[in-house]
């Protein structure tokens, strides 16, 4: 299953991770943009009609929690466009935001084995794929 996992860490961190990340000349992508920047980009290959599941934690500020659940209600009663709203971004709270989908499986540990392994046994590329 492949997952993205934004929050607050005294700033913001982000951890993203497929399954069955595509592999071509365009992706995927990891590089520096401007004095202090990074962007990533990949393409985790799924199967048509998968879902995202999206999990937002609620802001443990009151004040906060009311004006989300308002900018929400004011959505509901006027559905046009995507949703959008603010989150504070709060320390120590890692996995604020996750976002998980179902990767299509992958070929790479299905075909690993090889001719010459014993039954019951992984081969060290398998162990090295699965890590």
């Amino acid at each position: 299953m492949g997952n993205g996992q934004i929050g607050g860490d005294s700033s913001v961190k982000w951890y993203f991770r497929g399954d069955n990340v595509r592999r071509n000349t365009t992706t995927p992508k990891s590089n520096p943009t401007g004095t202090h920047g990074h962007e990533q980009e990949a393409i985790d290959e799924t199967n048509a009609g998968e879902c995202f599941t999206v999990t937002i934690k609620l802001p443990q500020d009151s004040s906060a929690l009311l004006l989300l659940l308002n900018q929400l209600k004011n959505w509901v009663n006027n559905p046009i466009g995507p949703i959008v709203f603010q989150l504070p971004i709060e320390d120590n709270n890692e996995r604020q935001i996750v976002i998980e989908w179902n990767s299509k499986p992958g070929l790479a540990v299905a075909t690993a084995r090889s001719s010459r392994q014993v039954p019951g046994r992984r081969s060290r590329r398998t162990q090295s794929i699965e890590r």
